[in-house]
């Protein structure tokens, strides 16, 4: 499985394209602050 981080505003249609994708997991976290998004993004393979 790959990780996908989504934390800017993108829209639905965007999101879906991943989604879409087989082996592909797509977390949106948007409004994290800069600490918050350095302590998870080890957590992803793409952002």
């Amino acid at each position: 499985m790959f990780k996908v981080l989504v934390s800017d505003a993108l829209g639905d249609a965007g999101i879906q394209i991943f989604r879409d994708q087989a082996g592909i997991d797509v977390e949106v976290k948007t409004g994290l602050a800069p600490q918050e998004l350095k302590a998870i993004i080890g957590d992803y393979d793409a952002w």
